[in-house]
């Protein structure tokens, strides 16, 4: 047995405890197996330097939050013991106690929380406070209905609560409408809130009284990754053609059945809801197609597993079975996008971490989205990166196989996008190992 299938092994038995242990414990209101659950669920990561005997920093993990933690950790050792909790054990606690109204969207309608619930969270609060001590809480968003009560209860009992917002890339509609008026209960458990750029303070601070106060705009420290890979130089061929998966309601709010966010401003009348299937299924074909006509060029597609993962096309890649056409949805990108030459995408932090690391860059707006409301669902790319539909896609792909060219790659309108986008990033790692800090 090799080492790899053995953590695997050992991960997978880890989970059955975790799940016994953190059922158990609500089926006989028992707190303390929650919390025995936690602390074996409890993990923490060894490339981050961080004081074992310090006060506890509890971090709920996010795999799209965590590279800023690793930015941060570089700058110096943390002065406190960091440990990382995932977010399986919340969602099983949560369920238990909402079987017939488990939330699925964040929107302006409230959810409820049982009294049963809040006090079982109560309990697993209070053990990890008699057990560790004091400890601090950090989360990446502020709508995760699985942490909420946790964030509160440990708010109450003088945790230092705080927000790193991963999400601040969003389209004019997510600007517009997300951030409604039950997150501002959300909202005020934390002590202190980190983003990425102004554009988003602003946002929050028009839509949230008295909050300038907590925030801090401290850049994407994770960007300086890709910003260190715009400075590899390259000629020649394009090899590695990366499409990053974006599901076909990104940029949308989730808001069921209320297409009607602009029409106070825009004049624009309610609508049925958007998808971008005809899009995504266009570049799959389009995949397919020229992998089996350049047989020496990857063709990778990248998405994030169970997000409206286009499983049609799926089967279809798995049946045809090319060494030069795969599929993942596991781990992060970065991997993929270091060893792209050209990369495909909409809508998604990644292919803002593309534009970043100066790809050859393709989005596909295509010619039947150029009009309202699509524009107000569309992330604000140069115009200069998209292409008119499904035929011009496969025309510019082929001419990065055939045709020699530079990284970095010249994007009109650069510095602009990384300024309004990540922020300042040149001492965001510092800023954010701070922040964590305190």
């Amino acid at each position: 047995m090799t080492l790899k299938n053995l953590k695997r092994k050992l991960h997978f038995v880890k989970t059955i405890i975790v799940n016994i242990l953190s059922k158990s414990g609500c089926i006989l209101n028992l707190p303390f197996l929650s919390f025995l659950a936690f602390f074996f669920d409890f993990f923490s990561i060894k490339s981050l330097k961080d004081n074992k005997k310090g006060d506890l920093l509890i971090i709920i993990y996010r795999a799209g939050g965590v590279h800023d933690i690793y930015e941060a950790s570089k700058y110096s050792k943390s002065k406190k013991r960091i440990l990382f909790l995932p977010r399986d054990t919340l969602k099983l606690i949560l369920k238990h106690f909402h079987k017939n109204d488990y939330p699925v969207n964040s929107d302006d309608k409230e959810f409820i929380y049982s009294k049963n619930y809040i006090e079982y969270i109560k309990g697993i609060v209070y053990w990890i406070k008699k057990f560790y001590g004091n400890y601090s809480l950090l989360t990446f968003n502020f709508d995760y209905f699985e942490e909420i009560i946790f964030r509160k209860e440990s708010h109450k009992i003088g945790c230092n609560c705080k927000l790193l917002f991963k999400e601040c890339f969003r389209s004019p509609a997510e600007f517009k409408v997300h951030n409604g008026k039950a997150v501002h209960k959300y909202l005020k458990y934390f002590n202190s809130i980190a983003l990425y750029n102004d554009n988003t303070k602003n946002h929050f601070a028009l839509r949230h009284k008295n909050i300038r106060n907590k925030i801090r705009v401290i850049g994407c420290a994770r960007a300086r990754y890709s910003k260190n890979l715009s400075k590899k130089k390259s000629f020649g061929k394009a090899k590695n053609i990366l499409f990053y998966y974006f599901s076909n309601i990104k940029g949308m709010p989730v808001r069921e059945g209320k297409f009607d966010y602009f029409k106070d401003s825009f004049k624009i009348k309610k609508h049925k809801p958007i998808y971008w299937n005809d899009i995504i299924e266009d570049i799959f074909d389009t995949f397919i197609d020229l992998s089996k006509k350049y047989e020496n060029v990857n063709f990778i597609i990248k998405a994030k597993k169970g997000e409206f993962e286009n499983y049609k096309y799926i089967k279809k890649i798995n049946k045809i079975d090319r060494k030069n056409l795969r599929y993942f949805n596991e781990g992060v990108g970065h991997p993929y996008l270091e060893k792209a030459q050209v990369v495909i995408g909409m809508n998604s932090t990644s292919i803002l971490e593309a534009i970043a690391a100066k790809k050859r860059i393709i989005i596909p707006v295509f010619n039947k989205f150029r009009k309202q409301p699509y524009f107000q669902y569309i992330y604000e790319f140069p115009k200069s990166l998209w292409v008119n539909g499904k035929k011009e896609l496969k025309i510019e792909i082929e001419k990065s196989i055939k045709n020699d060219f530079r990284l970095p790659y010249k994007i009109q309108g650069y510095e602009k996008m990384m300024k309004d986008y990540f922020g300042n990033i040149d001492n965001s790692g510092k800023k954010l190992f701070n922040f964590l800090n305190e």
